[in-house]
């Protein structure tokens, strides 16, 4: 399921927000204490079964909880990816019925309320449904929701909390295994990525071979790249060979932004139709490995929220994917770069400057 928008309500700093979101990479930019990793977070308490670990009265504005009453809300708008549509045509077995799913544009709106009334505080949960090309298939309609909202409650949602950690020292674990526990304990995806990308190797080396040309093609540095089964150290290992040199060096010896750029690539490819969230993302990558990394991501299915202050995201990036959080007079808001009226005024208070952007001068001459 992709977020196509989300609406807060009363969420800690932010009074009101309505933010769309896109295919591919989504930035949240702002200074510090301006609501992006807040914006993260409400994501992770929507879509995770146990709140995502926060206790609902620290989610409370502090000023209002002195008050009676209080209430905090998050509308989180969903849409099918095309391996949903596919997934729900698989139980169907009017093809009527298929037709009407591959066509349709289906929204779910998943809803968490915070209510605090005296000292009680509760959290309930609401969903609702429209069916845009099938809303007249009443019983279709209660098919696809109820195909869809499990996914949504439990494991549409992959939280990457630290690409950096070695993960060489945890005992080696079953494909299956990892796949079920990657999506709820992030330390064991970088094991879980080598096992897939090993198993496809002997599997589909074709489609492996796809893979390993468009990282190589993307990183001109790089020459050569594999993945081996390390009887030593009972690990899988991804190795690559650079210009002018025959050694295999393998990707765990290597920096934290090659580590960032294979992992976090290869999660996106194996995460398709999955909300993928990570604070402060390709903060490890120079600016030219980021520009390669960008490129390399050209063709993949993926939705992505970050927060970020690197600069040169502006130039690699649509604009529709890139969310301003700003603090203006105590106030904080959160917009979409495309929806703002001072474009120029607020990429001036980041530090972006206007003139080396043409594209950014123009979207504001129009404007």
């Amino acid at each position: 399921m992709y977020l196509k928008k989300m609406k807060l309500q009363n969420y800690r700093l932010l009074e009101a927000a309505d933010i769309s979101f896109q295919h591919g990479m989504n930035v949240l930019i702002g200074k510090n204490s301006t609501g992006k990793s807040t914006v993260l977070e409400a994501i992770d308490f929507l879509l995770s079964n146990n709140n995502a670990n926060i206790p609902a009265e620290e989610i409370i504005p502090y000023n209002m909880r002195n008050k009676q009453t209080v209430q905090v809300r998050i509308d989180g708008y969903f849409e099918m990816s095309d391996i949903e549509k596919d997934s729900v045509c698989s139980i169907l077995k009017n093809q009527n019925d298929h037709d009407l799913i591959k066509n349709s544009h289906m929204e779910i709106i998943y809803t968490k309320i915070i209510r605090k009334s005296g000292k009680s505080i509760r959290v309930t949960q609401d969903v609702q449904a429209n069916g845009n090309g099938i809303s007249r298939n009443s019983n279709l309609l209660t098919q696809v929701v109820n195909s869809l909202l499990p996914k949504i409650q439990t494991n549409n949602l992959l939280r990457i909390t630290d690409f950096e950690n070695d993960n060489n020292l945890q005992p080696l674990l079953p494909l299956n295994q990892l796949m079920q526990m990657a999506p709820h304990q992030s330390s064991l995806l970088n094991q879980y990525i080598r096992n897939a990308f090993y198993d496809m190797k002997q599997g589909n080396i074709d489609e492996f071979n796809k893979i390993k040309n468009n990282i190589i093609k993307s990183y001109p540095e790089m020459v050569d790249m594999d993945i081996e089964f390390d009887p030593k150290r009972a690990q899988i290992q991804i190795y690559f060979k650079m210009k002018d040199s025959d050694i295999k060096i393998p990707l765990e010896n290597e920096g934290w932004g090659i580590r960032e750029f294979f992992y976090l690539f290869l999660t996106l490819y194996y995460f398709p139709d999955t909300l993928i969230l990570k604070d402060e993302a390709l903060t490890h990558m120079h600016k030219s490995l980021l520009s390669d990394f960008i490129i390399a991501l050209d063709g993949l299915q993926y939705q992505m929220i970050t927060t970020s202050h690197i600069k040169e995201l502006i130039h690699t990036l649509d604009f529709g994917n890139i969310i301003i959080c700003r603090k203006c007079d105590g106030k904080v808001t959160v917009k979409n770069l495309m929806l703002m009226d001072e474009i120029d005024k607020a990429l001036e208070e980041l530090g972006y400057p206007i003139d080396a952007i043409p594209e950014i001068d123009n979207l504001i001459q129009e404007n």
